[in-house]
């Protein structure tokens, strides 16, 4: 599936490499974008690239997802405040 390499690129430390191919994934098949796992995996990518402001508003864009649950919810609000700080 398209993000096996993705996951792989982020399990050797490629981070930014992994953000850029998961974005690209992201844009040619807007459905996987929907999916909240492969949100957060983009989101986590981004913090571990240092791409702090990224991640803040990937975070962001994820807390209008629709379906979420409450521990969905208060892990993307715990994952904003702790970049803010």
């Amino acid at each position: 599936f398209l993000l096996n390499g993705t996951k792989v690129l982020l399990e050797n430390g490629f981070s930014a490499t992994g953000v850029l191919r998961m974005m690209q994934v992201f844009r040619l098949f807007p459905s996987l974008a929907s999916v909240f796992d492969h949100r957060l995996l983009l989101a986590e990518a981004m913090e571990k690239a240092n791409l702090k402001g990224e991640a803040i508003a990937e975070y962001g864009a994820m807390t209008r997802l629709e379906g979420l649950t409450s521990a969905q919810q208060a892990l993307l609000q715990n994952r904003i405040a702790t970049l803010r700080k």
